[in-house]
């Protein structure tokens, strides 16, 4: 076992009072308090204020309680035996039957419902088009398009456009007489051998149809005539059915004579104005 060396004697002295401030120091340490290290408080944030909107609750349905009809138990009628005393029936004490109010059910109103527009009715469309007859060309072998079929119209007939012949009043919508032949029941008496108009008819010849001569003469001559200050004489008929009339005028003008005649149809009337009597021209041959 080794022991240390001895220090010096300086040393030594040295050391013992070095040893006891060592020791007193570390006790002076000991007995001063040591702080506690406080932890930090986290900082708090501000709390975002938030809005409540109130919610006012809807009204409950007052449940309405009907008012149950008391039920009335009528007795039911006894019987009647034959000929044998009937015993004393016990009346029945008319009992109420009260029903246990059942609260009604509130009111479902009904949504609107939406109004459906029905959908258009389609068209009847008809996809394949009627069938046209086609003509088939023999000889080329082509196919010909159907002939087209000219409707033939009938031409208007022409008025004499006139209101007087002579000073004679007529009907300006009076169809005129081109062709005498065609139009008159008896020709010859109004035309000349060659079918030309007789030379004594002066102005245009006018057919009437559907009416007579005599309904003619009475509608239409017998007012006009006389409004033209014409003096009417009656001198007979020239030609089958009809009427011929001498018009005399009041202002010394030349006389004239109106011929009433059939038309070819027989329900017609031809007017012509002669200035002489007429008469009809004999043929030569």
């Amino acid at each position: 076992m080794t022991h240390a060396k001895n220090p010096p004697a300086p040393l030594s002295k040295m050391l013992k009072p070095m040893w006891l401030a060592s020791l007193g120091l570390h006790g002076l340490l000991l007995a001063i308090p040591i702080p506690v290290m406080e932890t930090p408080k986290p900082i708090a944030k501000p709390q975002e204020l938030v809005k409540l909107t109130s919610i006012t609750p809807s009204p409950s349905p007052v449940n309405r309680v009907a008012k149950p009809k008391p039920t009335v138990v009528k007795p039911k009628p006894t019987p009647v035996a034959n000929n044998r005393p009937i015993p004393p029936q016990r009346r029945l004490a008319t009992t109420t039957v009260e029903k246990s109010p059942s609260p009604t059910s509130p009111k479902i109103v009904p949504s609107p419902q939406p109004q459906i527009t029905p959908p258009p009715t389609p068209v009847a469309i008809n996809p394949f088009p009627q069938s046209t007859e086609i003509e088939l060309d023999t000889k080329n072998q082509e196919l010909l398009p159907p002939p087209q079929v000219i409707p033939s119209v009938s031409p208007s007939p022409v008025t004499i456009a006139t209101s007087a012949i002579n000073g004679v009043p007529v009907d300006p919508n009076w169809q005129v007489v081109d062709r005498p032949n065609e139009a008159i029941a008896e020709a010859k008496l109004f035309t000349q051998p060659d079918g030309k108009l007789h030379p004594d008819i002066v102005g245009k010849v006018a057919q009437i149809p559907d009416k007579n001569p005599d309904a003619v003469f009475e509608e239409f001559f017998v007012s006009q005539l006389q409004s033209a200050n014409f003096t009417v004489e009656p001198t007979g008929t020239y030609g089958e059915g009809g009427g011929l009339y001498k018009l005399t005028p009041k202002d010394d003008s030349p006389t004239l004579y109106l011929a009433l005649a059939p038309d070819k149809q027989g329900t017609g009337t031809v007017v012509t104005i002669w200035n002489k009597y007429p008469s009809p021209i004999e043929s030569s041959q």
